[in-house]
């Protein structure tokens, strides 16, 4: 079976390749891919081994929430949240940050006395306080995931550099030294929240532009006429938007149509194109040219792109297993 599901939290590179490490260890499984961009994970296991259950709960104890069906509105709903989510953290960060480092300024450029500069430092610390251990909370959480699967990213880098200035700056207050780096703790965080707010907006961005094209020129595949519709002129097929195609039903594929979902091919037989690039012919022909072309029998899974022009048209039932 092969099924394309949503992630929650994903935020970099190195969570979804941890991800993907630990999902490959499962018995049964054949391959997967996890993006962080798209906030998805393609899972090819053997049913008789293993269970979508079985994923899910595999995903919950790397961190990770796996959601059954992965839309593009979900997605940028949840961005739209993590959006919200990071913008008030953010400007907790830069608030408490900014007071954090205006007492070690003080510090740096100020030749005061001991007794004051201690207390400066201590309000450095203070104010340092909400900012590493509640604005950057959610990347002390990910560096010890990212412990846990062995796939270190910046979240442990940024973590490990925070809790150590903090630690670092603590021990020099209780031997009454006024020489602290609660500042450096708090930059840390801030910059590292500011690009994770940038990063989500660009991806949400995208998503939104991408799903408005999509709106604008919707896919469509040929599915049976309902009984009450008037006989079509397409031989009792009628043309529909591919989200009103549910698993189950039956799909046509005339000459030259895009392949628009994944499913079971149930009728028919003919040459097809695997591949979507162009070639030199197709600028006479208009056709990207097969390479190779390749016959699809019924039965057969995973149609390729494009339909060729011969032995015409298919049928195929959309897969529950495979949404398109």
């Amino acid at each position: 079976m092969r099924r394309l599901f949503g992630i929650g939290g994903l935020a970099c590179a190195g969570c979804a390749h941890g991800l993907e490490r630990r999902l490959r260890t499962l018995p049964g499984v054949r391959s997967v891919g996890v993006h962080h961009l798209t906030a998805s994970a393609l899972i090819d296991w053997d049913e008789s081994r293993l269970s979508p259950d079985d994923l899910r709960a595999a995903t919950r104890s790397a961190g990770y929430d796996m959601i059954a069906r992965h839309r593009p509105e979900e997605m940028s709903a949840a961005l739209g949240a993590e959006i919200r989510r990071l913008g008030i953290r953010l400007a907790v960060a830069v608030v408490a940050g900014m007071w954090s480092m205006a007492p070690a300024v003080a510090i740096y450029a100020a030749d005061l006395p001991a007794s004051v500069a201690w207390w400066l430092a201590l309000a450095s610390g203070l104010f340092a306080l909400p900012v590493v251990f509640w604005a950057g909370a959610g990347f002390l959480w990910m560096a010890w995931r990212s412990v846990r699967l062995r796939a270190p990213g910046m979240d442990l880098l940024v973590a490990v550099g925070a809790v150590a200035a903090m630690a670092v700056s603590a021990g020099a207050l209780v031997q009454g030294s006024s020489r602290v780096w609660f500042d450096t703790a708090t930059m840390l965080v801030t910059l590292l929240l500011l690009g994770r707010l940038v990063d989500a907006v660009t991806r949400r961005g995208a998503l939104d532009a991408l799903t408005a094209m999509e709106a604008a020129a919707p896919e469509t595949a040929l599915v049976p006429a309902p009984t009450s519709m008037p006989m079509p002129e397409n031989g009792g097929w009628v043309r529909v938007p591919c989200s009103m195609v549910e698993p189950g039903d039956i799909v046509a594929v005339d000459a030259g149509d895009a392949v628009s979902m994944d499913g079971v091919v149930t009728s028919g037989s003919a040459c097809a194109c695997g591949s979507i690039a162009p070639s030199a012919n197709a600028r006479s022909t208009g056709w990207a040219v097969p390479s190779p072309w390749r016959s699809r029998d019924a039965g057969s899974h995973d149609p390729p792109r494009t339909a060729g022009p011969a032995g015409f048209p298919w049928r195929f039932r959309r897969s529950a297993s495979m949404p398109g």
